[in-house]
């Protein structure tokens, strides 16, 4: 029976090959591939199909396998069962000596749940745990991990449901569970629960919770701390490796080492996911747990100037014709525009995205290798990492008729130094007005899914940025037309700014960028 649904869920596909399909028709299915409910650890070994990876002895805790000699494409896949749709938080075990990136998808990868920097760890051997959370569909299904960037190595990973809110509904986020740490050690504990906490706290020691609370809205939180010292002591709590600082806390003296006291304080917290960090002005303290939770006083906001401006970019490569000799003076003419996000259109063969993955990006790796090393790319977006902003998920939005669109669209939640907003990238159909119509309403409808924070729509709208089709998008998601090249166009929601048209040869289109103030 196991077999039989495991094979429902696996489909010919471009990563999860029909390889598999055979695997389990002659019985010869990884010894380890199994239906696994969550919430569970998955041992990265234990796949049912992979790319391009090996397995090999492992020195972390568990002295069993990971998978290793991980470059960019490589990919393992999972079946699982999900109990409830919701908000999961996923955690990877991992390794790295110069960093890397991977993506979490399902739906034969045409569905990203979510994607996450991979830590340089000193050493292939050297071990990190890393968490983000993802949304979820209940039912049995594929899980893949995919390399963004290679050079890293997975033991495990993990996945288990949180409520709506994340971490900011009162979960508790173990102090061991740091995803970097400065002089600090664990030890077992006497506390209620038993486990784990951190000890040998002195001052100028520090810890780090990537991704450690999705905060549902912006607004007043408690953070309650578990906290033991004998004399007592205080530390500091910030976001965003301290860029957004919540203030100092006081350690009470409790009586001992393991004498637990729970204490608290009212912080004004950003919507979306945090990093959370504590500082340890003094010594001689233990923490074994913190919990975020709604409400409970009062707390001043962040000042405005605390959201970053963002500066976005449309540019039509021209990809036939301009790509890919063009591609060193297109990327000198982002460099000069000094922007944090750029679309980019025709870099990808969509005049029919078929039903087969993956679609022809080449001009747009064309673009990001000539873009250098502050650049990241998901499909045609293309983010700036060294002016502070990171993917937080990514997906494709096809357009007018599923996958044998004549055109799709691309959106991605970004997070510039703890500032959440989207950028959605679109090339509209230019041949039929009903078409753009219906490309208008789809826009439309990816924008109002990304309404709860700032969103950027920048592309060619193969119409008037004034006409009827693109005030068709404008009027169905309650937007602003800031930029106005022709029909190359920039529409936002919840940005205010002004925007430049340039000569972006040898594009035949006009560039055009907007700095945008939230």
């Amino acid at each position: 029976m196991i077999i039989n649904n495991i094979l429902g869920l696996i489909k010919p596909h471009w990563r999860y090959s029909s390889a598999l399909l055979l695997m389990f028709a002659s019985a010869l299915s990884h010894a380890d591939c199994s239906l696994k409910a969550l919430p569970t650890t998955i041992q990265a070994e234990s796949y049912c199909d992979m790319s391009g990876m090996a397995v090999e002895g492992t020195s972390d805790q568990d002295w069993g396998q990971n998978m290793g000699y991980i470059d960019r494409g490589d990919w393992l896949s999972y079946v699982v069962r999900v109990p409830a749709t919701g908000t999961y938080k996923v955690s990877y075990r991992v390794a790295s000596k110069n960093g890397g990136a991977l993506q979490i998808e399902g739906s034969e990868g045409a569905v990203v749940h979510g994607s996450i920097d991979i830590p340089n760890t000193d050493g292939w051997q050297k071990w990190k745990t890393i968490s983000h959370n993802i949304t979820l569909n209940s039912g049995d299904q594929q899980l893949g991990i995919y390399a963004l960037q290679g050079g890293w190595n997975i033991n495990w990973f993990s996945l288990s449901q949180i409520n709506d809110g994340g971490n900011a509904e009162g979960s508790r986020i173990q102090a061991e569970d740091y995803s970097s740490m400065s002089g600090v050690g664990v030890e077992g504990t006497s506390d209620s629960g038993g486990g784990k906490n951190v000890a040998w706290i002195d001052s100028g020691d520090w810890l780090a919770y990537s991704n450690a609370a999705n905060i549902p809205r912006a607004g007043t939180y408690t953070i309650t701390y578990r906290v033991a010292s004998p004399w007592g002591a205080s530390f500091s709590a910030d976001l965003f490796g301290g860029k957004v600082k919540l203030g100092d806390v006081k350690v009470p003296a409790t009586g001992g080492w393991q004498q637990w006291k729970t204490i608290s304080h009212s912080v004004h917290l950003p919507a979306g996911p945090i990093d959370f960090g504590i500082f340890a002005k003094q010594s001689w303290w233990n923490l074994n747990w913190i919990s975020i939770s709604a409400g409970g006083g009062s707390a001043t906001p962040p000042p405005e100037e605390t959201k970053p401006a963002i500066k976005a970019m449309s540019l039509n490569v021209y990809g036939w014709k301009a790509m890919p000799s063009g591609a060193g003076a297109f990327a000198n003419l982002i460099h000069s525009r000094d922007v944090d996000v750029v679309g980019i259109q025709e870099g990808v063969g969509d005049w029919r995205i078929v039903t087969h993955f993956p679609t022809d990006y080449s001009k747009a790796e064309q673009l990001s290798a000539a873009l250098g090393g502050c650049w990241e790319r998901r499909y045609q977006i293309f983010i700036n990492r060294c002016k502070g902003n990171r993917f937080q998920s990514n997906r494709r939005f096809d357009m007018t008729d599923g996958p044998n669109a004549t055109r799709t669209g691309e959106s991605a939640v970004i997070n510039k130094d703890g500032f959440l907003y989207a950028a959605i990238d679109i090339h509209w159909d230019h041949e039929s007005g009903a078409t753009k119509i219906a490309n208008a309403r789809e826009t439309a409808a990816e924008v109002n899914s990304l309404s709860h924070m700032p969103v950027v729509v920048v592309g060619d709208f193969n119409s008037g940025c004034r006409g009827h089709e693109v005030n068709t998008m404008i009027a169905e998601a309650g937007m602003t037309l800031i930029g106005d090249a022709g029909i190359d166009c920039i529409v936002t929601k919840g940005f205010t700014g002004t925007s430049q048209t340039f000569n972006a040869s040898p594009s035949d289109h006009p560039g055009l960028d907007a700095s945008l103030k939230p």
